[in-house]
């Protein structure tokens, strides 16, 4: 799983390039591309996706951990949703039905979320110990889902009553990191990058497994180090 991440000035570096020289639009939320050493779940992030009403692949701000359109209320809603199994994006594990994944997925809402690194625990429970897993250079970009969220508890004309969520795909652990932790977030090279937003792209399960198998080599060559506390 992927449960905490780091954004360091690189990112808001390529964040700026995108927008400066590539003319990106950015949608509110400015917060999520400050520099942050401890990304949590529930906090803004930034995410990048292609927006018809905008015209093209935008920047913005989203909730880490995604609320379904169904849910009610953001306490009716599992905690868990920050992560997305790859292995079940367009069906439940063991029993075929419909997976939770499967509406953002077919419907093109598959977006980027960069990052400088990623944090995993190791030991015992009252002595887990963090370990930063990172590029030598450059950045991590995560595959990742979105979805719109209108709180129904709040009144039409509230600015706050749609909100963007998003979620990190994970996948099983390259053998590489494999002592660290049984899983890893989908960290896709810059070759697959526009592809996995890409609204010409068939969202579903073979999409998944290519953008998987295209992110093995970036993860089996990261460098991961015990950090003394988050």
């Amino acid at each position: 799983m992927c449960g905490r991440f780091s954004i360091d000035a690189k990112v808001g570096a390529y964040i700026e390039e995108l927008v400066y020289e590539y003319g990106m639009q950015v949608i509110d939320h400015l917060e999520a591309f400050f520099p942050n050493w401890d990304v949590k779940p529930t906090q803004t992030i930034p995410v990048i996706f292609h927006s018809e009403p905008h015209g093209g692949d935008v920047v913005a701000g989203a909730r880490w951990g995604y609320i379904p359109t169904w849910a009610k209320s953001l306490a009716a809603t599992p905690k868990t949703l920050f992560n997305a199994r790859s292995e079940s994006a367009m069906t439940k594990e063991g029993d075929g039905r419909a997976s939770i994944w499967r509406a953002p997925l077919t419907k093109g809402q598959r977006c980027l979320i960069p990052a400088s690194g990623y944090y995993e625990w190791t030991g015992e429970k009252k002595n887990r110990v963090p370990h930063w897993i990172h590029p030598a250079t450059g950045i991590l970009m995560f595959a990742g889902l979105y979805g719109w969220w209108t709180d129904p508890a709040r009144s039409p004309d509230d600015i706050e009553r749609t909100r963007l969520t998003a979620t990190i795909l994970t996948m099983e652990s390259v053998p590489e990191l494999a002592s660290i932790h049984d899983r890893n977030p989908v960290a896709l090279p810059p070759s697959a990058w526009w592809g996995w937003i890409s609204p010409d792209e068939v969202g579903d399960q073979t999409l998944v497994d290519a953008m998987v198998a295209a992110s093995r080599p970036i993860l089996a060559g990261l460098q991961a180090g015990a950090v003394l506390s988050l």
